[in-house]
């Protein structure tokens, strides 16, 4: 689940394997990374 500074639901992501970091861009896109990827979330 990705939330807001709020901690309101912005969206749910299902990944098989956990995700270890991420951080939110500029541009309101959120980057994380898991084990083996680096993948984004574009949230509207």
């Amino acid at each position: 689940m990705i939330c807001n500074r709020k901690l309101e639901s912005l969206c749910n992501i299902h990944e098989n394997i956990r995700v270890k970091s991420g951080a939110w861009d500029e541009s309101g896109v959120f980057i994380y990374t898991t084990s083996n990827h680096i993948k984004y979330a574009v949230t509207t």
